[in-house]
């Protein structure tokens, strides 16, 4: 028996009675009993359908509903025992794993937890479904499952580099760039020209104000293909940071879009090389609120024909 186990002797003597009792000496019983996604077969079928046909005797989904109904009543052993036996009749049945999961889940015991999605990574269903009910998960907010699921997945070799992706962008999501950065590890120790975990690599060490190896990494997701939107910005600013001003020149470019950012950083890169560089064109490509905002932050003012004028001044001067 595992620590779900209803310890009072009330709950033998009278059902009703040891509903009540009981009920506070478990924790978490009232959301437990009222928990909606923990499915009886049909439920699973119509109102959250799992990614994958489930393969499932009549007798293995008569066990998973008949779980369902012991949750309901908080008897908790009933249904711990009752999933088991359902997985035990159909191995492949992921709905009894999920909900045998689930349960221990809201039960705040999630040793056990991990545990059944241990189970479910090994079951035989294919890594492709698995990673399909991952996503499935996510996608109705249940995330510490989907995360728990996908850290069984990225331990195994064969379910390939999407599990740890699909980890590192979480964690990424969650400034946990420690975590992050092992798993985008991972993913490029499978696929190595992966644009998105380079990127996602390059990111994370532009963030430490590493900009010589987010240059490396930003310039190797480049070079395969990543669509990232801040790609080229961040690029540039690491080149910039890192004084290779002929590089970041050159690179600057071929770096289109009117994000003031990327403009701004362009700027930067030709006014270093040469304080004369008519920069105009840049600025000419932004909206008006923004290309304001941008010749007040490099020049310190938003009128550009007296701004133009003083450096043709200067240009005399010299």
């Amino acid at each position: 028996m595992t620590a779900l186990k209803i310890k009072s002797a009330w709950f033998y003597i009278s059902f009703a009675f040891a509903l009540t009792a009981c009920s506070g000496q478990i924790k978490n019983g009232e959301r437990i009993t009222k928990d909606p996604l923990i499915l009886k077969d049909q439920e699973a079928t119509s109102s959250q359908p799992l990614p994958w046909k489930m393969v499932r005797t009549p007798e293995a989904a008569a066990l998973n509903d008949s779980g369902v109904e012991a949750v309901h009543d908080l008897r908790l052993d009933d249904a711990e025992k009752l999933f088991e036996d359902s997985i035990q009749k159909s191995p492949l049945y992921g709905l009894a794993y999920l909900n045998l999961a689930r349960l221990y889940w809201v039960a705040e015991e999630e040793n056990n937890s991990s545990k059944v999605f241990a189970r479910l990574a090994v079951s035989g269903i294919s890594y492709e479904d698995l990673l399909k009910t991952a996503d499935r998960l996510y996608e109705y907010s249940r995330t510490r499952e989907s995360v728990a699921l996908l850290e069984q997945l990225s331990q195994i070799p064969q379910a390939g580099h999407l599990p740890s992706l699909r980890l590192g962008n979480y964690y990424l999501g969650q400034a946990l760039y420690a975590q992050a950065d092992a798993h985008f590890d991972r993913v490029l120790a499978k696929k190595p020209g992966n644009a998105d975990a380079l990127f996602a690599r390059g990111f994370i060490r532009f963030q430490a104000n590493d900009f010589e190896r987010a240059a490396s990494f930003l310039e190797a997701a480049k070079t395969n293909g990543s669509q990232e939107p801040q790609l080229c910005r961040l690029y540039l600013q690491s080149l910039f940071r890192t004084n290779k001003m002929e590089k970041a020149k050159t690179e600057q470019a071929n770096c289109r879009g009117t994000d003031p950012d990327l403009a701004e950083i362009k700027i930067r890169i030709l006014l270093v090389l040469n304080p004369f560089e008519d920069v105009s064109r840049i600025v000419a490509e932004l909206k008006q609120e923004d290309a304001a905002a941008l010749e007040m932050r490099v020049f310190g003012s938003n009128n550009r024909s007296a701004l133009r004028q003083i450096q043709k001044e200067l240009e005399l001067g010299y």
